[in-house]
């Protein structure tokens, strides 16, 4: 478990936001954390994919391509 500490001007806020959207500061926090994890680890694989691909370890597909050879342009 962690605790942290906001400034007034950012509780003040949480707390609006809260009332709005009727969910707890908790979880408001907990959203949003989740969010930006979620986001940092889909940076991390695309980092992860390019630098690949830059190797040569990973080629490129052309959306129009894929389609063509799954035979979906029907």
């Amino acid at each position: 478990m962690h605790t942290i500490q906001l400034d007034k001007y950012t509780e003040q806020a949480l707390n609006q936001l809260s009332a709005r959207k009727g969910l707890s500061p908790e979880t408001l926090i907990k959203n949003a954390l989740l969010d930006y994890l979620a986001e940092e680890q889909a940076v991390t694989k695309a980092d992860s994919a390019y630098k690949n691909y830059l190797e040569g370890k990973e080629s490129i597909h052309d959306f129009n391509d894929v389609v063509k050879e799954l035979g979906l342009d029907d």
